[in-house]
């Protein structure tokens, strides 16, 4: 899985933590049972977002 692949390789680079924010409120859940945790909603370009992030 390319989310996967992307964990792995930031924390080879040494982070400790990924941010993403989406347009998709429906991906929220998705990303929720990926490890992601939403840390705020708020607006972009007069679009909602959701942003959030994960522990490597």
């Amino acid at each position: 899985m390319l989310i996967n692949s992307t964990k792995d390789k930031a924390k080879i680079m040494g982070y400790k933590t990924l941010y993403l924010f989406t347009f998709d409120s429906n991906l929220t859940s998705y990303y929720s049972q990926l490890g992601w945790n939403t840390l705020e909603r708020d607006i972009f370009q007069n679009r909602p977002i959701a942003i959030m992030s994960v522990n490597l």
